[in-house]
């Protein structure tokens, strides 16, 4: 069953009923027929300074102008585009679909337990003298 019908750069397209990950403040939705692709929507609506941070964000290098193409697998959740229904108002944004296990959230870093579950071949099982054990 089809979804909600937004606008991306102009370019309608459906997203999925069901979002693959959702909190508080957002969801994010595949969409239907390009598996590279997801929508962030927000749950209430954004105001203009969400709107105009985004469109700065879409005018900026995510990668401090490192050599990116098309074909590069992602490394950074960034926006590709804004995402507006079908009157134009803003709902949300764009950006290349990526995920477990080839990457996790930056929070997934921040704690010894939390690096060991995620990488027990490569995080270290024992803290050097001098070292925190967080």
């Amino acid at each position: 069953m089809s979804g909600r019908v937004v606008h991306l750069d102009g370019k309608p397209v459906v997203l999925a009923e069901l979002p693959l990950k959702g909190g508080g403040q957002a969801a994010v939705f595949p969409v239907e027929g390009d598996h590279t692709t997801v929508v962030k929507l927000y749950r209430d609506p954004p105001g203009p300074d969400q709107e105009r941070r985004l469109a700065r964000m879409l005018t900026m290098s995510p990668l401090a102008a490192r050599p990116t193409d098309r074909f590069q697998p992602p490394e950074l959740a960034w926006p590709t585009a804004l995402a507006r229904g079908t009157g134009g108002e803003f709902l949300g944004y764009a950006m290349h679909r990526f995920g477990e296990p080839g990457h996790v959230q930056l929070v997934g870093l921040f704690t010894r337990a939390q690096r060991l579950r995620l990488f027990p071949d490569r995080a270290e099982c024992s803290a050097s003298p001098g070292t925190s054990r967080s």
